[in-house]
């Protein structure tokens, strides 16, 4: 959350200098502008040097280019009407991280280009990559957004608030799909969303009830190109008539397009009660209706080079589509087409929470609560040669049980927070894998019919003497997978029955020392941190090769400044020990790769505030 506009003249800022020759600087100036109205701005930027090391010649990527910023209005006509606007927006013109090369895993061996083999697998160094020589793999990513809020007391206890959102984000990105110097993939991806949101609530205090009603519409549309260049080389992917479904002499796919156009429009009405049975116990309860409109217009499509539409017609006994045309295809029960229909679909829903908080005394909390909230569905943008392969994912509901307690004891020195939960899933969102008959296997969101997690989390803040603070927190999410069915990460049908979701750690901890203590006149600080991960995967079927390794890394924090903030000068280090893990393993084109998490990196920040 920004902070907000300031009463009186204030202003402040950060500059760091840090490894790969990182510097990142913020700085913001707040305070009234009149009578009635206060400002606030902020600007961010960084720029840094390739962090990543090219292991096969002498080359460089990783850098970064970013700017951000904000500005904040405050306005208050007068004593009942608050008028918020908020401005921001960000550029990014960074690299993007190269995937880091495991082993080669082609669709169809005997058909792979041979180089392929002599490929080197990358050292177990965070720094390490290769890509293609001469080809950028940067983006140009933008966002803007305009969000303004008014606030009217219609009585001392009754407010009317009306949110208004817009955003506007675009992408162009390019990102290479294998991890080696050889041009056997790389992927553009290109386009745009454009999102309003208006939102009108009446919230206020009847008797010793907290109430709140509204309605809210929603309109976003979005625009995608995904540009997929395979270089010319005859990989078992390209090379079409390699494969064993297909016969030979059906040529090769150079490149293709996957373009996908959507439109999701939301209308809704809830309400929230929040009433207070004593001064201990208060109960809670809230529900939404919504209502959405989904239309979607996607194909795979040739380039305008031929290549992929001469393909399908040989596969298919065309001519079924031309160059520059789609080739998804349908079958209308006599003969192959190659439309681009729009699609659409309908959902409605209705979510509630109900729950219960008891304060025993003012430094606890006891609470209780049941919820139901959906996630809407959408369509894919993927390769697809057949149109049912653009059949979208259906919203998926999740029935949330939680209770927990909040404590604080040894008068404020220690604060304890434990909830646990069991979320209940219907229909929901995961990634997994499809097949293709030219493409092979193809990640896709799926509808995974019943799965559930049970979990807690737990944290703590110790204040044992004066100066020294420990902050810790662990958590614990059993995932699993009721009844699904599947394809591996090599295209073999797999019951994905009891498996636990993809990117699901069951045991993440975190945790921190700092002692603060005087120096003269000034104070001083020490800190260090840890974060830990437990194991996953990155696929539902647990494909040993897409393993996640678990890890943890430490950093450290030194500083001195003035008592009062005014300055503060720190060293830090964040991963010291050069722990090497990742985050992310996928089967590219013929490769399987990984992205690694951040090297060791050091550096100083120098802050001020007046």
């Amino acid at each position: 959350m920004a902070n907000k506009p300031t009463d009186t003249f204030e202003a402040g800022g950060n500059a760091s200098f840090g490894r790969f020759n990182t510097f990142q600087a913020d700085a913001y100036v707040s305070g009234p502008l009149s009578d009635t109205l206060k400002g606030r701005i902020a600007v961010t930027g960084t720029r840094s040097g390739g962090w990543q090391e090219n292991y096969t010649r002498d080359d460089s990527i990783g850098r970064q280019k970013k700017l951000a910023g904000r500005l904040l209005l405050d306005w208050e006509p007068s004593d009942r009407l608050r008028v918020n606007l908020d401005l921001n927006g960000w550029i990014d013109k960074s690299d993007n991280q190269i995937p880091q090369f495991v082993q080669a895993s082609p669709r169809v061996a005997t058909q792979a280009d041979p180089r392929l083999f002599l490929q080197p697998a990358a050292p177990r160094n965070a720094r390490a990559a290769d890509w293609d020589a001469g080809r950028p793999f940067d983006r140009n990513n933008k966002m803007g957004q305009a969000i303004l809020r008014l606030d009217y007391d219609v009585t001392d206890q009754l407010t009317l608030t009306s949110l208004t959102n817009y955003a506007y984000v675009s992408i162009d990105s390019i990102f290479d799909n294998d991890g080696t110097a050889l041009p056997l993939s790389y992927v553009n991806t290109s386009g745009h969303v454009e999102a309003f949101n208006q939102e009108l609530r009446l919230a206020g205090r009847i008797g010793a009830a907290n109430v709140t009603v509204g309605a809210s519409f929603a309109d976003d549309n979005s625009y995608e190109s995904s540009f997929q260049d395979y270089g010319g080389i005859l990989s078992s992917t390209t090379n079409v008539g390699a494969t064993p479904e297909n016969p030979d002499g059906v040529g090769d796919i150079l490149s293709n397009e996957n373009r996908g156009r959507q439109t999701n429009r939301a209308y809704a009405v809830f309400g929230n009660l929040e009433y207070e049975l004593s001064p201990q116990l208060t109960v809670l309860g809230g529900v939404r209706y919504t209502d959405i409109r989904h239309t979607n217009q996607a194909c795979s499509a040739d380039t305008g080079a031929g290549d992929f539409s001469g393909v399908i017609n040989a596969l298919f006994g065309g001519p079924i589509t031309q160059p520059g045309g789609c080739i998804t295809l349908a079958f209308d029960g006599a003969a192959f087409t190659a439309p681009f229909p729009v699609q659409k679909f309908k959902e409605d829903n209705v979510s509630w929470r109900l729950g219960v908080n008891f304060k025993p005394n003012p430094d606890t909390l006891l609470y209780a609560l049941v919820s139901r909230g959906y996630k809407a569905g959408n369509y894919p943008v993927i390769n697809a040669t057949a149109r049912s392969q653009f059949e979208p994912v259906r919203q998926e509901k999740l029935t949330s049980y939680e209770a927990g307690v909040k404590a604080g004891l040894a008068d404020g020195r220690v604060q304890l927070n434990l909830a646990g939960y069991y979320y209940d899933y219907r229909d929901k969102q995961l990634l997994t894998n499809t097949t293709d008959p030219v493409f092979g296997l193809l990640p896709v969101l799926a509808n995974v019919p019943r799965s559930r997690v049970i979990g807690f989390d737990f944290d703590a803040t110790v204040k044992p003497v004066d100066g020294l603070t420990l902050r810790g927190s662990v958590g614990h999410a059993d995932s699993k997978i009721k009844d699904f069915a599947g394809y591996d990460a090599f295209n073999t049908p797999v019951d994905l029955s009891g498996k636990s979701f993809n990117f699901s750690p069951k045991w993440t901890a975190n945790a921190d020392v700092e002692y603060r203590f005087p120096a003269g006149s000034l104070e001083a600080f020490v800190s260090g941190d840890m974060s830990y991960n437990g194991a996953t995967y990155a696929d539902l079927a647990q494909t040993s090769s897409l393993r996640i390794d678990p890890y943890t890394i430490y950093g450290l924090r030194a500083g001195i400044g003035a008592p009062d903030c005014s300055w503060t000068a720190t060293v830090w280090g964040k991963n010291v020990f050069d722990k090497y893990y990742w985050y992310n393993v996928q089967v590219g084109y013929d490769t399987i790769w990984r992205l690694t998490g951040m090297p060791a990196t050091y550096g100083v920040t120098l802050s001020f505030r007046m």
